[in-house]
């Protein structure tokens, strides 16, 4: 059985048991093995926007610029999730009631690194933890069919105790690309987007900057 969540691919999983599906009927099943007892820890993401990938301004390096108005950090839940990648959609947090029963806590879409495996869910915003981008540098190369793009992020712990920090970038001229030089090793996280992971102190702050190449 495979699943397809927007632009991801398909995802595959074997179902344990045979199901009888009648004509017009929906059956919920049980697509990936249940888990207990996993380790969840708290990551602050930064975000200085959203995924932009329906522009793709490739030619023009201010076509579409991320504004202030889309920097957000939320806290978040990170698993490391072990067998079959998931697909994204909704996933609700629910508390157990010391009585037994559970209680709907929050809702919101499943965040999925399909390189890692690595597994988010949202479980609030983080104040403490702010931000912001830069644009250095931008040259497109017509006759290369090439832009070069020097982006500088900038974030901040005004918190009193350490934070994990993911800076989360997408990377949405286009669809081909590749990062030339960046101050510290980041990572690919599905798609078009990249991150770089720190743990800042109480009241550090801390400066990265990258080169995107995008080509045509």
């Amino acid at each position: 059985m495979s699943s397809l969540a927007g632009r991801s691919s398909p995802v595959s999983f074997k179902i344990a048991r045979p199901v009888d599906l009648a004509t017009g009927a929906a059956l919920q099943v049980e697509l990936a093995p249940r888990r207990s007892g996993v380790r969840a820890r708290r990551v602050s993401v930064f975000e200085a926007s959203g995924d932009q990938t329906s522009y793709q301004p490739l030619s023009d390096c201010y076509g579409y610029m991320p504004t202030p108005t889309g920097v957000r950090t939320e806290q978040m839940l990170e698993l490391a999730a072990a067998g079959p990648v998931l697909p994204e959609g909704t996933v609700r947090v629910f508390r157990r009631a010391p009585t037994g029963g559970l209680t709907i806590v929050g809702e919101d879409q499943l965040r999925v690194n399909p390189r890692s495996g690595v597994v988010r869910v949202r479980a609030g915003v983080a104040p403490e933890v702010s931000g912001e981008r830069r644009q250095l540098d931008c040259r497109v190369d017509p006759g290369g069919r090439s832009l070069r793009e020097r982006v500088e992020i900038r974030v901040e712990n005004k918190g009193k105790t350490a934070t994990d920090v993911v800076v989360r970038e997408y990377l949405y001229r286009w669809s081909n690309w590749r990062i030339d030089q960046e101050d510290e090793k980041g990572a690919g996280a599905g798609g078009n987007a990249y991150e770089w992971r720190r743990k800042l102190k109480a009241g550090e702050s801390r400066t990265l900057s990258y080169t995107v190449v995008y080509a045509w």
